[in-house]
């Protein structure tokens, strides 16, 4: 029998898979633990559009467990694409609507990456682990670049 805190998790965990959930050979696998009044979320693998609304799934159910917010381990993650960043930016705008935040602690060079060519990277930034994030941050346009400063 499943304490109340393990029951609440089992979207998270199956049996055969301890650490998390996995939902194709190819699907992340997301390990939540409770940190306090946040929840520390890694995932690893890839995320692409056919599994990204398992891991938002995932993400969201962590993010109503937690009384303060998420902090996102991605540095084991091998792949993320757009899909992977709406699910990161959707998960956020809940977030902020339930006066919680997410950041992202660690990542891996490719999503990293992402985050700096969509300058989407400082919405999950914050200077302390409970100091939220702006959304006047999401309102304001990023600068564009100047000529010859394209990558």
């Amino acid at each position: 029998m499943l304490s109340g805190t393990q029951q609440a998790w089992t979207a998270l965990y199956l049996r055969d898979e301890p650490h998390g959930i996995r939902i194709a050979p190819s699907a992340p696998l997301v390990e939540a633990h409770d940190r306090g009044e946040r929840i520390s979320v890694t995932v690893y693998g890839d995320v692409d559009i056919d599994v990204a609304p398992a891991l938002h799934d995932a993400l969201q159910q962590a993010l109503r467990r937690s009384a303060a917010g998420l902090d996102l381990e991605l540095e084991p993650l091998r792949f993320c694409d757009a899909a992977g960043l709406r699910v990161l930016l959707q998960v956020r705008e809940s977030a902020l609507e339930s006066g919680k935040t997410v950041y992202i602690r660690s990542a891996s060079p490719l999503v990293t990456r992402l985050l700096e060519i969509t300058r989407t990277g400082a919405l999950f930034a914050g200077t302390t682990p409970h100091e939220p994030a702006s959304r006047e941050s999401e309102h304001r346009p990023a600068p564009l670049p100047r000529r010859g400063e394209l990558a």
